[in-house]
């Protein structure tokens, strides 16, 4: 019969200790509870952000493409801009070199670039479709033909030249005009510094005109 009440007594003391240890991890569980609740939200998350990641990614790599696109692009307007600099620089040097000396034909047949041709043959044939109209000259009373309607006019120089203001051989070969005969180096200089204002009473000019009319004067006036 004692060993019996012993065997009893050590069964509810292991029972006991089995209900606290159930208390226990019970309690561990109610405290876990919200613990595992975040975990699940955290593992949501997580997985979010390995989406947006490999979104991210792969935007990227557009990116990058785009990139490479627009600098190969750049790459080929550089060579297209340096290309049309070149072009460009070439018809300012073949323009430079139009003057009394050039062999450029007035319609531009002797020129080697078809281009400049093709816009001097132009100007060529407006120039000649537009009406020329003589005007006499204030000083020589000589006739200027200039071009009609008076909109397309050359303006006139300072110092009453025959020839209008910035009118070159480069302009008569343009169909900018009838070529006249050059000024006088003397003529143009001190034109040139009436202009800027250099002599207020515009000596220079009235002895390039004196200095002009007696080059210009005929051998038999000096006669009696």
């Amino acid at each position: 019969m004692e060993k019996i009440q012993a065997t009893l007594a050590s069964a509810n003391s292991q029972i006991q200790a089995l209900m606290r240890t159930t208390e226990h991890h019970a309690s561990q569980v109610e405290r876990a509870t919200p613990a595992i609740a975040e975990n699940e939200r955290l593992k949501e998350s997580v997985k979010a952000l390995e989406k947006m990641l490999a979104d991210a990614h792969s935007d990227k790599k557009a990116v990058q493409a785009r990139v490479k696109q627009l600098e190969s692009e750049n790459l080929a307007l550089t060579d297209q801009l340096s290309m049309a600099e070149a072009k460009l620089t070439t018809v300012f040097e073949e323009l430079s070199t139009v003057g009394p000396n050039s062999p450029l034909s007035p319609n531009g047949e002797m020129h080697p670039n078809p281009l400049l041709r093709a816009n001097r043959a132009l100007l060529a044939s407006r120039s000649r479709s537009i009406p020329m109209a003589p005007r006499k000259n204030t000083r020589k009373d000589r006739d200027v033909y200039v071009l009609d309607p008076p909109s397309l006019d050359w303006p006139t120089s300072v110092e009453g030249s025959r020839r209008p203001r910035g009118t070159t051989e480069m302009a008569v070969v343009m169909g900018g005009g009838r070529p006249s005969e050059p000024a006088d180096e003397e003529e143009e200089v001190a034109a040139f510094r009436c202009r800027r204002g250099l002599r207020s009473d515009k000596q220079l000019v009235q002895e390039g005109l004196a200095n002009k009319k007696r080059k210009r004067r005929p051998a038999s006036s000096s006669q009696p």
